[in-house]
């Protein structure tokens, strides 16, 4: 009697797990968990799972990715927006022809066929994709198969058939971009709600898309193919924390199939050897992850996703401290600066100019300049004037005396004599005066100018 009843209450608790469809459902907190997904389905445990933890110090540049083309997103009108509740997310179905992408480095032409949000409880989880270790609010997935499949079913199974762009979210001011979508998510509180969308421009909602990552990996739900070509786009989306708040309200009103509807995301898987790319170098303006973006972040969308803060940690500090410390180590080791300037070569031609000419002033016994030349002329010229009237007035001055014409000649001869003998005593005079006055002159003059010389070359070594 005891075992008929054990074996009743267990084959009764094995129909209602079933029944609740548990047993071959997936799920984030219900059903099989992330961590046992593999178990379950044997491609989640495959060598190239999705997400992952990008280090932006090992990601490599890659400039062959290039930019992409959105212009089919924006041009196209006829496009019939639909969005539901799946019970693991909100996803934004988009049924036209033309929603295509290409270019960024893909091997082909890809067509957008929906999109949708892992959220989390707290502002610090919610995104699937990590970077540096750090999680962000929220992230949105662009899903996109190659033109040559005609659904994401038919390509989720073929190398590269899809490609996702990942976009980071961040808490900031709000953002009237995403108002269709947010305004209606009250329409689809229960599992399998929908309701159709006003159209808008899926570009409307991107920030820049101008640098990004790049890597293979996997569907982040199972059946978790590997077959996608994945984009993270390096700046981020800003939304206010209402309007976030708002997604976290599906997950809490204990409808029936909505308990996954928040902290809705898979856990980083293991790299295995596989390389990160980036269109972009390393900037310093997307080093930063403050969480102060709600003065950087506009009004509408995206303006604030061209400041400094609205992207991911992207610097390698081990490189920026090794470059620092190099820059102090030079300027160490650096001599003085005019220690290195007279050691140029214009320096050392200055330098043998103004020994030169301190040498040719002392040693030379005749002034070698036109200056110099031209004063002695002159000092020469006007000292021979001086002496020539100095002889003639004493000629002059002396007295006339009568004597006998012996004497008178004796008298002329001798005050010839004298008269000479005077002339080249005062020519000698004149001349040695001359010589110093002039010698002097060019001398200091020479000296002025070689030391003027030398304070303007020893001011520029200094300077």
């Amino acid at each position: 009697m005891g075992s008929t009843t054990f074996s009743s209450s267990l084959f009764f608790l094995i129909g209602t797990y079933f029944a609740n469809g548990a047993v071959h459902e997936w799920g984030y907190h219900h059903g099989v968990d992330p961590a046992h997904w593999k178990y379950l389905f044997s491609t989640c445990g495959g060598e190239q799972q999705s997400p992952i933890d990008i280090k932006t110090s090992k990601v490599k540049t890659d400039r062959r990715l290039g930019q992409f083309d959105f212009s089919k997103l924006t041009t196209e009108r006829n496009v019939k927006i639909n969005i539901q509740n799946n019970g693991h997310t909100v996803e934004v179905g988009l049924k036209g022809r033309g929603l295509k992408v290409s270019g960024g480095g893909l091997p082909g032409t890809y067509e957008v066929e929906q999109f949708h949000f892992h959220w989390g409880s707290k502002d610090t989880r919610g995104s699937e994709h990590e970077i540096n270790g750090k999680h962000y609010s929220m992230e949105m997935h662009v899903v996109m198969h190659s033109d040559g499949y005609s659904s994401v079913t038919e390509a989720m199974n073929t190398t590269n058939g899809l490609a996702v762009l990942s976009f980071l979210f961040d808490i900031g001011r709000h953002n009237h971009n995403f108002d269709e979508i947010i305004s209606h998510l009250h329409s689809i509180e229960h599992k399998g709600g929908h309701v159709q969308l006003n159209s808008f421009s899926m570009t409307s909602l991107f920030p820049s898309t101008d640098c990004f990552y790049r890597y293979y990996g996997s569907l982040t739900t199972p059946m978790c193919y590997e077959s996608v070509i994945w984009t993270i786009f390096k700046h981020h989306i800003y939304i206010s924390e209402s309007q976030l708040n708002q997604f976290r309200h599906l997950g809490r009103t204990h409808f029936i199939g909505t308990g996954d509807l928040i902290n809705n995301y898979r856990n980083p898987q293991p790299m295995n050897h596989r390389v990160v790319t980036s269109n972009c170098r390393r900037r310093s303006s997307c080093d930063s992850d403050s969480n102060d973006s709600s003065s950087d972040s506009s009004d509408s969308s995206n303006d604030s996703s061209d400041s400094s803060n609205d992207c991911d940690s992207d610097s390698d500090s081990d490189s920026d401290g090794i470059s620092i410390i190099k820059v102090l180590h030079n300027l160490i080791d650096t001599e003085p600066l005019y220690a290195k300037r007279s050691e140029s070569p214009n320096a050392k031609k200055l330098e043998t100019k103004h020994a030169k000419k301190l040498d040719t002033s002392k040693n030379a016994k005749k002034p070698k300049t036109k200056r110099a030349k031209k004063v002695k002329a002159k000092s020469v010229k006007k000292s021979n004037t001086k002496s020539a009237k100095k002889t003639k007035t004493k000629i002059e001055k002396k007295p006339v005396i009568n004597r006998p014409k012996k004497l008178e000649t004796e008298s002329v001869t001798m005050s010839t004599i004298r008269m000479i003998h005077v002339d080249s005593d005062s020519y000698s005079d004149s001349s040695s005066d001359s010589d110093s006055n002039s010698y002097s002159d060019s001398y200091s003059d020479s000296a002025s100018d070689s030391a003027s010389d030398s304070f303007i070359d020893d001011t520029w070594m200094y300077t």
